[in-house]
């Protein structure tokens, strides 16, 4: 049994290595019109690889367009349910005492304040980042 064909080449029979064919050589029978032409398609192909090429850098930057946008959503979110959490939390343990502590209330309206602040900020940052060039 033929190895090859017991890999699934089909090459049964066949002992000889397969090889390309070479590319022609640039004879000299040729004309200077096919070299010219052949010069031409390398150029288009040049300038539609560049243009693939752009196109593929602007998607990147769209992309990172888009994740700059989540993100200023996401981080917004988050750090404003974390100080809301955390201020609620103290403003809880003040509040259920039999006098209520001022202090701690306090602390938790101030945890509160800078929480919406830190949270407008950092959203603001990342929607900065998110803008369209030229728009």
């Amino acid at each position: 049994m033929d190895v090859d064909a017991s890999q699934g080449y089909g090459l049964v029979g066949r002992s000889e290595i397969y090889s390309p064919p070479l590319a022609p050589s640039n004879s000299s029978s040729r004309s200077n019109k096919s070299t010219a032409k052949e010069t031409g398609d390398l150029n288009t192909q040049i300038s539609k690889e560049d243009e693939l090429n752009a196109l593929i850098r602007e998607n990147i930057r769209a992309s990172n367009r888009t994740t700059h946008a989540v993100r200023a959503f996401v981080r917004f979110l988050f750090i404003q349910l974390s100080a809301t959490t955390l201020a609620g939390f103290i403003f809880g343990i003040a509040s259920s005492q039999d006098s209520p502590n001022s202090g701690l209330i306090f602390l938790a309206v101030v945890i509160w304040l800078v929480g919406v602040v830190w949270s407008s900020q950092a959203g603001w940052s990342e929607l900065e980042k998110s803008n369209v060039p030229g728009a």
